[in-house]
């Protein structure tokens, strides 16, 4: 009797450790809001019930439809290094979210959902590398910060052997549209970098005169970081 009762005991200590660790998971995979600095990107993520790591699984995205390209403008843009192309699509791939933005910058890193780990990266987390299915939160400030927009983008093609990356819009987000980046070897061993875009959204004003200007000021300051985080690594 006495061995009965110590089972049943033991398994009901069980029992409660296992609800314990349960609940630990549960509320290891929860945003930590106190992580996100910007209450815009707050708010957009509360706004999709966003909560967990677990609901960002379901966020689909609006690229780029060549069946429907006379609704999207379109903005191309070129750059070159002098590094090889394995060098600098080594740091396309491997530079820090963070690092591509300035703190107080047009364009500030909020928040990152990562597929292939399925976990949250935050702006002090520690960065491997780029994959498809990251989802990343950013949040905009324009007219001198008197004016922040949060949005979101996600990576969708991460080509090692084309060195080509694709970033989409999320479907609900003010934006849709596509923007890739492919390299191209130069003749003098250097590397082209061709950054090309297609967007609209439900203004023709906003597409026209304010896109255009911010989202060219955003990718030269993303290139130039890049070629920073090439420099100071080699």
């Amino acid at each position: 009797m006495v061995v009965l009762k110590n089972m049943f005991k033991i398994i009901g200590l069980l029992f409660v450790a296992f609800s314990f660790c349960n609940n630990l998971v549960a509320q290891s995979d929860s945003i930590h809001w106190q992580r996100v600095p910007q209450k815009k990107v707050v708010k957009l993520l509360q706004q999709n019930q966003l909560n967990t790591s677990n609901d960002f699984k379901d966020l689909n995205t609006h690229c780029y439809a060549t069946d429907d390209s006379s609704t999207y403008s379109f903005h191309t843009k070129t750059y070159s290094l002098t590094e090889s192309i394995e060098k600098v699509w080594w740091a396309y791939t491997r530079q820090n979210p963070t690092l591509a933005v300035q703190k107080r910058g047009k364009i500030q890193f909020g928040l990152m959902y990562v597929e292939v780990k399925d976990e949250l990266f935050y702006g002090n987390s520690s960065f491997e590398e780029m994959t498809e299915g990251q989802i990343i939160f950013w949040n905009l400030r324009l007219m001198g910060g008197f004016l922040k927009i949060a949005v979101g983008q996600k990576v969708t093609q991460v080509d090692s052997n084309q060195h080509q990356l694709q970033i989409c819009y999320l479907q609900d987000g003010k934006s849709k549209g596509s923007q890739s980046i492919k390299l191209v070897p130069m003749a003098n061993g250097g590397t082209q970098i061709i950054h090309q875009t297609y967007f609209k959204s439900h203004s023709k004003f906003r597409d026209r005169h304010l896109y255009p200007g911010l989202h060219e000021n955003a990718i030269d300051a993303y290139h130039r970081s890049v070629a920073k985080f090439l420099r100071d690594k080699n």
